[in-house]
């Protein structure tokens, strides 16, 4: 197991402990030994997990387009949070792959 898979699921478990405690949480964290601002920072960051939609998760898949010719009469448009990016059959995959990733950490 990873370390942040192990960091993650040691503070699944303490944040399901204190649901469970009729203790705050630096009482919690007290009782625990934890410090009370990684409790908070933990306890923030699995809500805003719990809380994201289908559409807020990405996901990742390879495409080849084996033949360019069946992009001559239509753009490929692929969107990227609120970029939209027009593919023409002569497109750079180079070119392509870099936008991708500054549009990834911007959006």
């Amino acid at each position: 197991m990873k370390s942040d898979a192990k960091k993650l699921a040691f503070w699944q478990k303490q944040l399901s402990d204190f649901e469970n405690s009729s203790l705050s949480g630096t009482d919690f964290c007290k009782a625990n030994n934890l410090v009370y601002s990684q409790f908070l920072y933990w306890k923030k960051s699995i809500q805003n997990k719990s809380t994201e939609t289908p559409e807020e998760k990405q996901s990742w898949v390879n495409v080849k387009v084996a033949d360019h010719k069946s992009l001559d009469s239509k753009p490929i448009e692929v969107v990227i949070g609120k970029a939209t990016v027009k593919l023409d059959a002569d497109f750079n995959q180079d070119i392509f792959e870099k936008v991708v990733t500054s549009l990834v950490k911007l959006c």
